[in-house]
């Protein structure tokens, strides 16, 4: 430092005159001025200049300091460093995971066994898959397929009829995204069967479970992940189909999500998605129906170039975020939605809600309305 200039400022008991003085003062001293919530005090200082004001007493007292440059640190000349010997392969220490994770060879454990949720019912369901209607694909996935000759196809082969009264007004309710917690999924598991079951593609052991709630009787659907509108502060994983994607990577998604999922009648598309407003869409659901799913949106602004006839609109998704504050007002919401006519509904896995479905189920016949499996929602 090679000098020190004191600059002395009256002080003033006028705060508007203090700030005004300051202010000219630090613009002909080049100084900028930072504002901060500070209660007491606000400062300005550049380059060695600096300023104080009391904003209580609006006593004003600066200095002036010039401030030496400090010469930039200069980098270490650089220095030659002999290479270290490379050790033979079969001479190097073990490392833990050096090595790329062997594939177990033990079978995969059973979280949803088939014969624990087994039950007879009157509308049991044919468990063995159709070989007929599945097909192995280069990439190895194993994915559905129409029947060759055009007799069968998975919706119909796998979904489930219930016979309805002639003036019943038919609701169907999709419990979703099963398979995160085992608890809560085998719960759903025990739940009325004419409720449809959809499973989330990321839950593990996703093909047992498939498997399990066919064997407890009910229809089994697939969750597909689409765009959120606020993409990407809403991002629903690395299933998501996005728009700014190119059409060949979002098949391939739709692929993985399909992949081993015999049994399923078709897929139902996330809540708030803007996926199916993109060029794609069309492709991919002609692929969907192609393989004879059927396909469940939330938003009515995807209309297929060719037939709509495997495409379905959800009404609502019901949620905690959006959850009546009581049950029974939930419950008489949905009675609403089935008299104004058919609906689909989806509601997220809550034991307490299933619970209450499940009693409120045993009393709709005297309500004239018909719980049916969403594949009952196309038209005959």
């Amino acid at each position: 430092m090679n000098s020190i200039h004191p600059t002395s400022l009256q002080s003033t008991k006028n705060l508007w005159a203090g700030l005004a003085l300051s202010l000219s003062v630090s613009v002909g001293l080049g100084a900028m001025v930072v504002m901060s919530d500070m209660r007491m005090s606000r400062e300005a200082y550049e380059g060695g200049r600096f300023i104080k004001i009391n904003v209580a007493t609006g006593d004003i007292h600066g200095m002036i300091v010039k401030m030496e440059k400090k010469p930039e640190p200069k980098s270490p000349p650089l220095v030659y460093q002999k290479p270290k010997a490379v050790v033979a392969p079969e001479k190097e220490a073990a490392q833990p995971f050096a090595q790329a994770p062997v594939q177990s060879t033990m079978p995969e454990k059973e979280l949803y066994p088939v014969d624990e949720f087994r039950r007879k019912t009157p509308f049991a369901l044919e468990l063995l898959p159709n070989s007929d209607l599945v097909e192995r694909t280069a990439e190895g996935y194993v994915l559905p397929k129409a029947h060759p000759d055009g007799t069968a196809v998975a919706y119909r082969y796998y979904g489930k009829k219930m016979p309805v009264a002639k003036k019943a007004k038919k609701i169907s309710i999709v419990i979703v995204n099963l398979g995160f917690d085992p608890e809560v999924t085998k719960r759903a598991l025990t739940m009325d069967e004419r409720f449809t079951l959809a499973v989330s593609p990321y839950a593990a052991h996703r093909s047992q479970l498939i498997q399990a709630m066919r064997a407890a009787g009910f229809e089994a659907w697939m969750m597909i992940p689409m765009q959120h509108e606020d993409y990407p502060i809403h991002d629903y994983g690395p299933l998501t189909l996005l728009k700014e994607e190119s059409l060949e990577k979002n098949r391939s998604l739709v692929h993985k999500i399909i992949d081993k999922s015999e049994g399923i009648v078709g897929l139902i598309a996330s809540p708030d998605e803007r996926f199916s407003h993109s060029e794609h869409m069309d492709v991919l659901y002609q692929g969907l129906a192609g393989r004879g799913l059927l396909l469940a949106l939330y938003d009515k602004h995807f209309v297929p170039e060719n037939s709509a006839e495997q495409l379905l609109h959800v009404r609502p998704h019901i949620h905690g975020g959006v959850m009546p504050l009581h049950v029974d007002d939930l419950l008489r919401q949905l009675e609403a939605y089935a008299q104004a006519g058919d609906a689909i509904v989806t509601i997220a896995a809550m034991p307490n809600i299933m619970n209450a479905l499940d009693e409120w189920a045993k009393k709709l016949a005297d309500k004239n309305i018909a719980l049916v499996p969403l594949s009952m929602q196309m038209p005959e």
